[in-house]
């Protein structure tokens, strides 16, 4: 059974539905799926629980120095 969601494309800023097989929900909070976006033709990262993007979360996280 597929789990629908929604997500905003980091490419265009649009909001899109995307889809992903239950089976690799269980793997946790920060389970993140390969999705092919229809609004842009490029493949996102996205958490299907909270709808985020992995290139959203990196542009939120502070830069890092080493």
């Amino acid at each position: 059974m597929a789990i629908v969601f929604l997500y905003q494309c980091p490419t265009l800023g649009l909001r899109v539905q995307g889809w992903a097989e239950d089976a690799g929900l269980d793997d946790g909070a920060e389970a993140y799926e390969a999705v092919a976006c229809t609004a842009c033709g490029r493949t996102h990262l996205v958490n299907p629980r909270t709808g985020h993007t992995l290139a959203a979360r990196r542009a939120a996280e502070p830069a890092v120095r080493r």
